[in-house]
């Protein structure tokens, strides 16, 4: 599902600042993120109308107990029917230098069944530095057990037929999966 608004922007309670998620109080989306934590693509346009690098995490509905807790703690006067809580971290990466408050126009894109490469990129976007390691672990790992693979494949070619030429495909993959996950540790403080 697709949902396209202009959201009030509001930072997200300081014990949310590290969790890998962002918050909606948007009416449309309520039977779709309620009571979920579903993996979300954000996106946003920039005042030029271009499209910024999206974020993946999870988005979740701000019901009314979320909203009443921000309230407590912030000036606002009134909640709003559609706002949105972000954390600094996911601020940076839609590039928002916008104070509190500003509306901001973004595009929130959910799929009923959940895709792999999108709870990927969520912990490879997450702030917390420990679900981060363990992504790239688990990618150099994969990596690292493919070309393995190729190479025993390699080895027993005369027992197995086709053994050298799988093994050699096992192999480049594995090298180019173990060189994505170095890439991605090496590009960790970048913005997207």
């Amino acid at each position: 599902m697709i949902f396209e608004a202009n959201l009030e922007l509001h930072t997200a309670l300081a014990e949310d600042a590290s969790e890998g998620c962002i918050w909606f109080k948007l009416i449309c989306a309520k039977d779709h993120l309620s009571g979920r934590r579903r993996i979300v693509r954000v996106t946003r346009t920039d005042a030029k109308g271009r499209s910024m690098s999206p974020v993946y995490c999870e988005g979740l509905y701000a019901d009314r107990h979320y909203a009443k807790r921000w309230l407590k703690r912030s000036l606002a006067i009134d909640a709003k029917d559609e706002m949105f809580f972000v954390s600094e971290w996911y601020r940076l990466r839609l590039g928002i230098d916008e104070d509190s408050y500003a509306e901001i126009p973004i595009r929130i894109e959910t799929y009923d069944s959940e895709s792999v490469l999108w709870q990927l990129r969520a912990c490879l976007q997450h702030p917390q530095i420990v679900v981060f390691i363990a992504s790239i672990l688990g990618i150099v790992g994969t990596g690292l057990g493919l070309i393995g693979l190729g190479l025993v494949l390699i080895a027993i070619k005369d027992i197995f037929g086709p053994g050298l030429a799988i093994g050699i495909l096992a192999a480049i993959a594995g090298l180019v999966v173990t060189l994505f996950g170095i890439i991605q540790l090496l590009g960790r403080n970048k913005l997207a």
